[in-house]
């Protein structure tokens, strides 16, 4: 009956260092959990922080754009100005005093 009692005893202490490492293996996977949850968070945030940047990049072209476009009516107007003070200045010279 001794070696029965022992094999018992083996096989109990056998059970509890299982019982051991399995709360250890819950346990990390708890911290696993909590990791991928946070790595969950962090990539919302970098993506919702990739699509600010993507909407003020397409910001700024836009402004530049129209910069040039205005730039470029601008320079047509300067020409039109131009054009104009010689015209006058022609018409102008056509006058004695």
């Amino acid at each position: 009956m001794s070696a029965t009692a022992q094999r018992v005893e083996a096989g109990a202490s056998l059970s509890a260092e299982s019982g051991k490492s399995l709360e250890s293996i819950v346990q990390a996977v708890g911290g696993l959990q909590m990791m991928i949850q946070q790595i969950a968070s962090a990539t919302e945030e970098i993506t919702a922080t990739s699509e600010q940047v993507t909407r003020d990049i397409e910001h700024i072209a836009q402004s530049t754009r129209e910069s040039s476009s205005a730039a470029e009516q601008t320079a047509q107007s300067s020409v039109e100005l131009s054009n104009l003070a010689v015209n006058l200045q022609q018409m102008v010279s056509r006058f004695t005093v």
